[in-house]
């Protein structure tokens, strides 16, 4: 996706289990005599899928984007979507059992949904086209809405959005979006910020701050226009949060680093600002090949070249080789999410030769390294579980289909 400069774009932001069985194969390593950096961590990946949702036939199951995936107490799996600001719940087996939501701005109406989740026995569904968070009953019956009232980013090259609930229903999660100048640009730009506030009072407070680092370019063209896109590879720290424990998880990590220094440092962060765990987690940098450099500015340069008529490929290239950051190494992560018991999931890059790609399972108190976890090549992982997860894939026609896979040890 590409903006014109001028426009704002936010970023992209359970079911309760007992002692299943990879949470308690992931306690056992953690808990080891050796320590947790003594004893390689076990391997996992996923067997053969349970569930299978979606249709090309346009169905009630069929799904034309996927916005979030929430599972349920009882094996459920509500699906939202952002086209038609819905969000439709599937069975344990995947027959569909019902939806709410629609188009508009009215009770229980959405203009873009964003993030669902749960707060207690109520689902929320958060409008990120206005701020709002609506709950509902897992059987659809709307309950109530509350919109967050946020201040703006003091420097004004930014907004505050919110991304998520506490458990508690009243706790907000919110960040900063990206800002519209570039770092280089001669303007300071506000770092990227997680804050917490309350749904109905009080001002937000800011909890974490890492810099953007190189995350996006913005090229000015001769004719006086501008326009500004995510980088090829994306080169700055990480940030994710877990609502339901009230942490933050920063992951920062140095491309430019000497192979025997290289490490990825990650601080686990409370809700008052306070340090609760760090560890530094080396790795094996991958180069990022000349060939792969040019190929990322020839598949720029084609879209670039076509959106600016007059314009020749090779014109764009050149002026895209001026401002485009390309990292001499691959940057080590460029996703976090932290799963149903609060472990951190971090996806490895580059990914496998296979396409599949691998997740560092970290515990979400020590931070010590328990299992790393290989999802199949074109898997974008929605929620992980204690001993499964939930994903989308595309078919050959680029249709979602929403896919739970169990996980299996490895050998």
């Amino acid at each position: 996706m590409f903006w014109l400069l001028r426009t704002r774009t936010v970023p992209p932001a359970a079911r309760a289990s007992g002692a299943l069985l990879l949470a308690g194969t992931l306690a056992l390593a953690a808990c080891s005599d050796e320590g947790p950096a003594a004893a390689k961590a076990p391997e996992w990946t996923v067997g053969e899928p349970t569930v299978r949702i979606g249709s090309v036939e346009g169905d009630e199951t069929a799904l034309t984007d996927v916005t979030a995936v929430l599972p349920w107490d009882d094996g459920s799996v509500f699906v939202a979507s952002r086209s038609d600001a819905s969000v439709r719940r599937f069975a344990a087996d995947g027959s569909f059992l019902g939806s709410f939501g629609r188009p508009g701005d009215g009770p229980g109406e959405f203009r873009r949904i964003t993030a669902v989740g749960r707060a207690g026995d109520r689902i929320w569904v958060l409008d990120g086209a206005t701020s709002r968070f609506t709950f509902f009953t897992p059987e659809g019956e709307l309950l109530e809405s509350r919109r967050v009232e946020l201040p703006p980013e003091p420097s004004g090259m930014a907004h505050l959005y919110p991304y998520a609930l506490g458990p508690d229903g009243r706790t907000v999660y919110a960040a900063y979006s990206v800002p519209t100048l570039p770092p280089g640009s001669g303007v300071e730009v506000p770092p990227q910020t997680h804050l917490v506030a309350d749904l109905t009072e009080g001002e937000p407070r800011a909890v974490v701050t890492a810099p953007w680092g190189h995350t996006f370019f913005v090229v000015q063209w001769d004719d006086q226009g501008a326009t500004a896109g995510p980088l090829p590879w994306r080169d700055a720290p990480l940030i994710a949060a877990d609502p339901r424990r009230g942490v933050f998880f920063v992951m920062e990590y140095d491309t430019g680093a000497p192979a025997e220094r290289a490490a990825i440092e990650v601080t686990a962060v409370g809700a008052a600002g306070d340090t609760l765990a760090h560890a530094a987690l080396p790795y094996v940098p991958v180069p990022l090949l000349q060939t792969q450099k040019d190929s990322a500015l020839d598949a720029l340069a084609a879209i670039f070249s076509r959106m600016r008529p007059g314009a020749t490929e090779a014109s764009v290239r050149s002026r895209l080789a001026d401002v485009l950051y390309l990292p001499e190494t691959h940057p080590p992560l460029d996703r976090a999410t932290v799963d149903e018991s609060g472990r951190l999931w971090l996806r490895r890059r580059p990914p496998e030769a296979d396409g599949s790609s691998v997740w560092m399972v970290l515990d979400g108190n020590d931070l010590s390294h328990v299992a790393d976890v290989r999802l199949p090549a074109g898997f974008e992982l929605e929620a992980a579980l204690a001993e499964s997860v939930w994903g989308v894939e595309r078919d050959d026609l680029d249709v979602p289909f929403v896919v739970h896979y169990p996980l299996v040890p490895v050998g």
